[in-house]
């Protein structure tokens, strides 16, 4: 199957009239009166369908697309967490260099070893050496909770293998558990790479796999966008409006909270991934920012439901997308679409060292 070329330079991006159109009917009052932000998905689509169609198959959209982390994973998080909080390294081999069950250090407030024996410093040191001794014991049986709870992990993640038949931990494998985290970002962009699937002649299952899989084979996907859509403010106000501006960095801020939820399933479900690209919308207005693995909290805070938006840690993913946004449809809306696939996606699609060579089948 012939490829289309990859573009030598970066696609000129302008505003379709798929665009327009899907933005004139998420604007108007008469077709979404209570303007529902679904109507602006229609939008956004086209806008990256736009975006991806130069380039022939290499750059995907996914609507609706499941981040999902099986309940297994969740749990060794977990357990790392707890290990960590309690001073005791992950990998159970170290365990026995991390702790001498056998010794129990001596109490700091412990008479020395050269003062006299009185009958009141023996009693103290004797109390003190017992509270040492359970203080240790109770350490010791912390620990081996911690373990056995580690040994568990590892036959229910021995178990989910072979159930499900995958030998990934980050596989999106449709398995409904009451553990797992799952996050649904509105859009999401992929880098895909393929190759031809080779004609398997009168061989009857494999035409029927190499028709199943439209004749070519994934043999590279990584994720370059992530993208939260939310309503648009209330039509009629003046842009300039105060309230008005208030109203779109409210819908901005939302995007982008959810967006940060995203992040930290993404980063814990794809373990290779440094960045990725988040797109935070409010009706037409939009922002977009470069999100490092490390600006990420980890995923006990996605769970954690006492999180607020006032945290530090939120309030600097905020600050990342800045005060500017701008206007779908604009010229400096498409300005700075065409700054994204120029600086951002079309340097990856370029990157053959970033695909890796292609399987030989």
């Amino acid at each position: 199957m012939a490829h289309n070329p990859l573009p030598p330079g970066p696609p000129e991006y302008e505003t379709s009239d798929a665009v327009r159109t899907a933005i004139s009917l998420a604007y108007s009052s008469h077709f979404n009166p209570r303007g529902l932000e679904g109507f602006w998905y229609g939008a956004y689509a086209h806008v990256f369908a736009d975006i991806a169609s130069p380039y022939g198959g290499r750059i995907l959209v996914h609507p609706q697309f499941p981040l999902s982390i099986p309940a297994v994973v969740v749990k060794e998080q977990q357990l790392q967490d707890d290990l960590a909080k309690a001073g005791l390294p992950w990998a159970a081999g170290d365990l026995a260099q991390h702790v001498n069950p056998g010794q129990v250090p001596a109490p700091a407030d412990a008479p020395s070893k050269n003062a006299p024996a009185t009958r009141r410093s023996v009693r103290v040191a004797e109390k003190l050496q017992r509270k040492a001794e359970e203080s240790e014991k109770r350490k010791r049986d912390e620990e081996a909770a911690l373990r056995r709870r580690q040994q568990q992990l590892v036959n229910e993640q021995l178990k989910f293998f072979e159930t499900q038949g995958i030998v990934s931990r980050s596989s999106a494998a449709s398995k409904a558990e009451k553990e797992a985290v799952t996050k649904q970002p509105d859009f999401v962009l992929s880098h895909v790479a393929t190759v031809d699937l080779p004609n398997p002649g009168d061989d009857k299952q494999g035409q029927a796999h190499r028709v199943h899989r439209a004749g070519v084979k994934v043999f590279h996907y990584c994720s370059v966008l992530i993208a939260e859509v939310k309503k648009s403010p209330p039509r009629g106000r003046d842009s300039a409006n105060e309230m008005q501006e208030l109203e779109i960095f409210s819908d901005l801020e939302h995007a982008q909270t959810d967006l940060l939820q995203y992040c930290a399933v993404f980063f814990q479900r794809y373990e290779d991934a440094q960045s990725v690209i988040a797109f935070a919308a409010g009706g037409l207005y939009w922002q977009w920012s470069i999100v490092y693995r490390a600006e990420v909290p980890k995923l006990a805070w996605v769970q954690n439901p006492m999180f607020r938006d006032s945290d530090p840690q939120v309030e600097d993913f905020h600050t990342k997308f800045g005060l500017d946004y701008f206007v779908l449809g604009t010229e400096p809306s498409d300005a700075e679409l065409r700054r994204i696939i120029q600086n951002q996606i079309h340097p990856l699609v370029h990157n053959a060292a970033h695909i890796g060579p292609a399987p030989q089948l």
